[in-house]
């Protein structure tokens, strides 16, 4: 349902820090251990703690400089808990600031107001939070520290986004990316992309939000970074969510909550239950929101997060509304609300008033439900009046050039306009019109005639390639695709391999529970399938059980890790709604384009001898040609 603020809120530790240190001492081990510490890694929070101290141990504390970097790392390090409370956090962000001030470091300065501006927005202070990022882009402004000027503009972009101050925070991101473009951080400029996706999202600009949120999950799934990837497409489901896409979502979150689970990574855990309880409450399930919000409740308690807490008991007072437990509700709501008024999260409090008015109601408390519903209003009309506004902005801040050569174009058609009424006479006038009208109609009657004529045939072409049954190409058009992946691999001379893989046992399937138990396994078996796949990569149903994957650009090595993933995914695959015994599992045969294959059906035929090795071996394995 949403994204909190939070560079340590997941399994990866965020720094910031980088290129806006500059040192001319030649490389060494703890030079480069800076380095990497520095640049921002996908590390846990608890490897990140551990070198630091062991880069504590190891530098001479006496080099002040080099002590300061230590103890900006150290800052971003620390992580809200019952004993490191937030006030706590900000006490040593304040220490940290006035030794700053005493060594006269300007960038440590910005960045000790960046980690303490953090930590209130933790505890809630969002006003002293924007005290902070203000300050760090007034000291660093003009300066030639690209990444801090960044960081401080992300910072407090992502505070404005948060609040529902939209195109304020989509103004500072922007310019946040434009720094991190310039100082070439990969791991940032990928952040910071994903934050202008989030911005997008809430503004309701869905198709920009994905073009970014697709452009990341295509870069992690070449790079095999599963757990950015889990992120992003956690994003993707936030997307699908808002657009009433409950089952689509619910699946990427539990992809997710798995892959946590597996990592024991509680604080993405918390996240990952709190977003499926979501889905629930929307779904109208609030015993299985509950069952999720209990467990994210604990870990919360424990890693205080003020925002996320509310969020956390708003939706525990909506599930007990859903099971008709009013009270129960408004005691919840009555948890949460200081905190969302103390932000000043206009959604989330139009959210909050709008649910406890519904369970006042229930209690035939009027008085009280009517009020809450007057502030509802008034709230819901200016969270109303901030969206127009910011799509406004938004708009003049894409579009200005547009909306300028528009307006010169507009002014030069009315003048011509004016001329020809000056110069033509009122019988030529109507004629003209006449004129104009009659070619206008059949000018709409052609584009009308022409626009079925396409939609006709985009949908015979679309009948004709696709697998009806489970969505895919079939086979003729993968056939096709095939073919033509194989004269580009040859023309490139790049690797093209292929998989044939079906599903073990499919007859038996099919005489124990049905013609209609096998079709759903089907169906389930295609977004499985394309779940594992690059983005160039294709499946096609061939005929029955039997698939077909092409991997272009990929080796025989790579394609063989393609296949273990599809072997496992499908393994994994739930078929409790079918039947609480059945277990799926398929044979993959696995080959490589070689100089020898005269086309794609010699291919095809080697992956189909080691499909048949497979399924001699035992099924649900991945056999290579030989």
């Amino acid at each position: 349902m949403f994204k909190i603020f939070s560079r340590l809120a997941t399994a990866t530790l965020i720094v910031i820090l980088g290129s806006s240190i500059i040192w001319a001492a030649a490389p060494s081990e703890i030079e480069r251990e800076f380095d990497a510490l520095e640049a921002g890694q996908y590390v846990t929070t608890a490897e990140f703690q551990r070198r630091l101290q062991s880069l504590y141990n190891t530098i001479d504390v006496a080099d002040k400089a080099l002590l300061m970097r230590w103890k900006r790392l150290h800052c971003w390090s620390l992580e809200p808990n019952d004993v490191q409370t937030p006030p706590k956090l900000i006490a040593v962000a304040t220490n940290y600031i006035a030794e700053a001030e005493a060594a006269n470091d300007l960038a440590a300065i910005a960045d000790f107001h960046l980690c303490r501006g953090y930590y209130e927005q933790v505890y809630g202070d969002v006003d002293l939070a924007l005290q902070d990022y203000n300050l760090a882009i007034e000291l660093v402004t003009n300066s030639e520290h690209e990444q801090l000027i960044a960081d401080a503009y992300s910072s407090r972009g992502d505070l404005y986004a948060y609040q529902g101050e939209l195109a304020l925070g989509l103004g500072d991101l922007l310019v946040a990316q434009k720094y991190y473009e310039s100082a070439d951080i990969t791991y940032w400029i990928r952040q910071n992309m994903a934050s202008i996706a989030n911005t997008y999202r809430r503004i309701g600009n869905f198709d920009r939000a994905l073009e970014y949120y697709q452009q990341l999950e295509r870069i992690f799934l070449e790079e095999d970074k599963v757990s950015a990837l889990l992120a992003i497409r956690e994003q993707i489901a936030l997307v699908l969510e808002d657009q009433g896409q409950y089952q689509q979502a619910y699946t990427l979150y539990s992809d997710a909550l798995d892959y946590y689970l597996a990592q024991s990574d509680d604080y993405g855990v918390a996240f990952s239950r709190l977003n499926i309880a979501g889905v629930m409450l929307a779904l109208e399930k609030p015993t299985q929101a509950l069952k999720h919000l209990s467990l994210s409740e604990a870990i919360f308690d424990e890693h205080p997060d003020f925002g996320t807490s509310a969020l956390v008991h708003l939706f525990i007072g909506r599930a007990h509304y859903q099971l008709g437990d009013n009270q129960k509700a408004l005691d919840y709501f009555d948890l949460a609300e200081p905190s969302i008024r103390k932000e000043k999260n206009f959604r989330y409090l139009a959210w909050l008033l709008q649910a406890k008015a519904k369970a006042l109601s229930a209690e035939k408390r009027w008085q009280e439900a009517y009020e809450t519903t007057e502030e509802y209003q008034r709230n819901h009309e200016q969270l109303d009046l901030m969206l127009r506004k910011q799509q406004t902005v938004r708009m003049q801040v894409e579009f200005d050039v547009a909306r300028k050569e528009a307006e010169n174009e507009r002014l030069k058609a009315d003048t011509l306009i004016k001329q020809k009424q000056v110069e033509s006479l009122e019988e030529r006038r109507r004629w003209q019109l006449i004129v104009l009208f009659l070619g206008g109609v059949l000018l709409l009657v052609a584009l009308v005639f022409l626009i079925r004529q396409v939609n006709s045939k985009r949908q015979l072409h679309r009948l004709a390639s696709t697998d009806e049954l489970t969505g895919l190409p079939n086979r003729r058009d993968i056939l096709q695709r095939g073919k033509e992946m194989i004269d580009h691999a040859r023309a490139e001379h790049a690797p093209f391999s292929v998989l044939v893989f079906d599903i073990d046992y499919f007859k038996r399937i099919n005489d124990t529970y049905g013609h209609h138990g096998g079709d759903e396994v089907l169906r389930l078996i295609a977004p499985a399938s394309l779940s594992v796949m690059r983005y160039q990569d294709r499946v096609g149903r061939t005929g029955g059980e039997e698939f077909l994957a092409l991997l272009p650009g990929a080796g025989l090595d790579h394609a063989a890790k393609v296949a273990e993933r599809l072997r496992q995914k499908i393994s994994d695959i739930d078929t409790s709604t079918i039947a609480v015994d059945m277990k799926v599992s398929v044979s993959i045969g696995v080959a490589q384009l070689t100089a020898d294959d005269s086309n794609l059906s010699e291919l095809i035929q080697r992956a189909d001898n080691a499909l048949y090795r497979a399924k001699e071996n035992g099924r649900d394995c991945v056999e290579i040609e030989r």
